[in-house]
């Protein structure tokens, strides 16, 4: 049976027993194929600040494990291999972990993104892990909208622009009235909206104040510009009220009449 194995000067010269194979496909010792089992994928990951990220993987039924990065073999000397013990289940399984730095990432020229995956060998045949996918992680400082002040008339909707800053992972967005977290999940008066604006849905005269959009990932956080919202009661003018007394028996007089 063939084997996806990195046979070149930079891995060890190993290849796992095979087994004979009869005409029929089976194998002649009659045991049934045993290949390996991954029990601990390699983890997505993100490189921040230059910081090179580490990925590990685990399986069981395992004689030996490399990584493989963008279809390429990772060399061996840069592997930490090991064999544990599970002393809960009282298995063997057969560890490996590498190093991935920005370096690597950058230089890497291809249509998706860099990733790695571990392949594990037995006797039998060998598995695949998944891919995990390994991004430089960033955050730019400027805000592609920010909130504008505004005044919103009592029991009125009003919406607060916001396009956080471009950046890997996507940024959460959350905002702040006077400094203080808005908790939108409980406070029912306040949504974000997907882009990252804020909705005021009915406008009370404590909604009055200072409010920033702030945008965060694993990198760093970012404010936007402040926009004062004033709540204000519409002054509608009054009925007329009825004519006064003409204040005249005779000749010329004045009659009045009001409203506020």
């Amino acid at each position: 049976m063939p084997w996806d194995f990195p046979f070149d000067v930079a891995f060890p010269h190993f290849m796992p027993a095979q087994r004979q194979v009869s005409s029929d496909g089976s194998y002649l010792d009659g045991r049934e194929p045993v290949l390996p089992t991954f029990i601990e994928d390699p983890a997505e990951s993100y490189i921040v600040r230059n910081e090179p990220v580490d990925l590990a993987c685990k399986a069981v039924d395992a004689v030996q494990m490399y990584f493989k990065c963008n279809d390429e073999w990772v060399m061996a000397k840069l592997h930490s291999q090991s064999d544990v013990l599970d002393t809960g289940t009282g298995q063997y399984f057969k560890a490996a972990t590498i190093s991935v730095t920005k370096a690597n990432v950058d230089e890497y020229v291809g249509d998706d993104d860099y990733w790695c995956q571990c392949v594990a060998w037995s006797q039998d045949g060998q598995t695949n892990s998944k891919k995990a996918y390994i991004r430089v992680a960033y955050l730019r400082k400027l805000f592609l909208r920010e909130p504008l002040s505004t005044q919103v008339e009592l029991d009125a909707a009003v919406e607060l622009q916001c396009r956080p800053p471009d950046g890997m992972p996507v940024p959460e967005v959350t905002w702040t009235k006077d400094e203080e977290y808005i908790d939108v999940e409980n406070e029912i008066n306040f949504m974000i909206t997907h882009e990252g604006s804020l909705i005021i849905q009915q406008a009370r005269l404590v909604d009055t104040g200072n409010y920033t959009c702030n945008a965060q990932n694993i990198v760093s956080r970012r404010k936007s510009t402040t926009a004062s919202v004033t709540v204000y009661v519409n002054g509608y003018w009054s009925a007329w009220s009825s004519w006064s007394e003409c204040n005249s028996d005779c000749g010329r007089g004045v009659q009045q009449r009001t409203r506020s």
